[in-house]
């Protein structure tokens, strides 16, 4: 009985052992495994191999036969290599992926269909990172796993149909048709939306935006976008309308709106804690009336004015002589403190002479977040508030049991003693 319990362990072990996961080398001057991609994926054996790709240019499509594989260059973090690593051809595309298809810095142009074709797999979480694509037709279909750390540059059509998808650290930089559309439930962070011609977000439903700029958008930012939340994002000097067309059951939260054509159309969503400044048209035919928010020429509903915010710049129009076309440079968007606001340059802490009204001038149940001492109790309009680089409140009178600094010592103080009780400095 023992030495039949001896042979099933070294059966089971023999077996993991020869399925185990494969490095697979493919190299266009025939130095490796392989010449060609599509041949390194035709030998993958199993899920969880790795297809390391050389630095060339690979003229061909590839058929990814729903194998959960990873596709890499030898270096995705290396820009260099990522740059020389290239995928492209008539009509070169990349579909079957399987579930879990890693594909990492490589560079993806000059496609006439579409470069990852995700439509086949009814689940593909995988991952997209470190890539580049340059000059296709449509990028991605139907895929709702992760996009991390990409460049969409001067294709005709980006996202389609991605139900899930998540982005974050991504640039979406003169693409010529729309970028997200038929989209749903999608994740966009920390994302930068410069110069794209045509709609960013169109048909699009249930999305989460945060902490994204987009800025010298010829078209409109959001049409008919269902239900989604867009918050401390930044919008500086898009040249057509904002969001537009029934953005029901949506909101717009600590968002920043400057030296735009025209914000709010026909909007229905919640505005608040926002500062809409120096537009040319804020609201037309919008529904919505905004709470605690700094709006030029704007004084109705609750906890709203109108002043300068005093941004630390708040950005300006030029002429660019190379581009042939009026742009905008984008400003510096935190509020300017007398008891400190954060300076990107230095990554430190800075003074001014004057202090913003949009300190502690948000919606007073809002949540404070990560807004750091002294935080006056109150969360700060715009981009930076409920963050770690929202600008500090002064405080008339200061007193040591005061934590959070709103000049009243009450049971607010006491949650804080209390959670950092016992707190030792590392």
């Amino acid at each position: 009985m023992r030495t039949r319990s001896i042979l099933i362990i070294l059966a089971s072990l023999l077996l993991a052992f020869s399925c185990s996961a494969e490095t697979i080398i493919v190299d266009p001057n025939g130095s490796a495994d392989f010449i060609t991609i599509q041949e390194a994926i035709s030998a993958a054996a199993i899920d969880g191999d790795i297809i390391i790709i050389r630095e060339g240019t690979y003229n061909e499509g590839l058929d990814l036969q729903l194998k959960n594989i990873t596709l890499t260059s030898t270096d995705p973090n290396n820009q260099e290599i990522v740059d020389n690593t290239i995928v492209t051809g008539f009509p070169q595309r990349l579909s079957n992926l399987g579930s879990i298809t890693n594909i990492k810095g490589i560079t993806f142009n000059n496609c006439s269909s579409t470069v990852i074709n995700a439509s086949s797999s009814a689940e593909n979480k995988g991952t997209i990172q470190n890539c580049i694509f340059n000059n296709n037709f449509v990028v991605i279909d139907s895929f709702n796993g992760l996009i991390d750390n990409c460049l969409f540059e001067q294709n005709s059509n980006v996202i389609y149909s991605c139900e899930g998808i998540s982005i974050q650290n991504s640039i979406f930089i003169d693409n010529t048709g729309k970028v997200f559309y038929n989209c749903g439930n999608c994740v966009i962070k920390a994302s930068v939306f410069d110069s794209n011609r045509d709609e960013i977000f169109s048909d699009c439903e249930d999305a989460l935006i945060s902490k994204v700029i987009f800025t010298n958008n010829e078209r409109t930012c959001f049409s008919s976008q269902w239900r989604s939340i867009i918050e401390n994002s930044i919008f500086a000097g898009n040249k057509s309308r904002v969001i537009v067309a029934w953005q029901e059951k949506g909101a717009s939260l600590n968002c920043v709106f400057v030296g735009n054509q025209k914000v709010f159309d026909r909007y229905s969503g919640i505005i608040s804690n926002c500062i809409i400044y120096l537009n040319a048209i804020n609201f037309d035919s919008t529904p919505s009336i905004p709470s605690y928010s700094c709006i030029d020429d704007y004084n109705g509903g609750i906890g709203n004015f109108s002043t300068d915010p005093l941004f630390v710049d708040a950005g300006h129009w030029y002429y660019d002589m190379e581009l042939e076309e009026m742009r905008y440079a984008m400003g510096d968007y935190h509020l300017k403190s007398q008891a400190g606001r954060w300076d990107t340059n230095s990554q430190n802490w800075v003074y001014d002479d004057v202090t913003s009204p949009c300190i502690d001038a948000g919606n007073p149940y809002d949540l404070l977040g990560e807004e750091p001492l002294p935080n006056g109790g109150i969360i700060n309009m715009g981009v930076y508030g409920d963050t770690a680089e929202a600008s500090k409140s002064t405080v008339p009178e200061f007193n040591i049991c005061d934590f959070n600094g709103d000049g009243i010592v009450n049971l607010f103080d006491f949650s804080t003693f209390c959670n950092n009780w016992l707190w030792q400095s590392p």
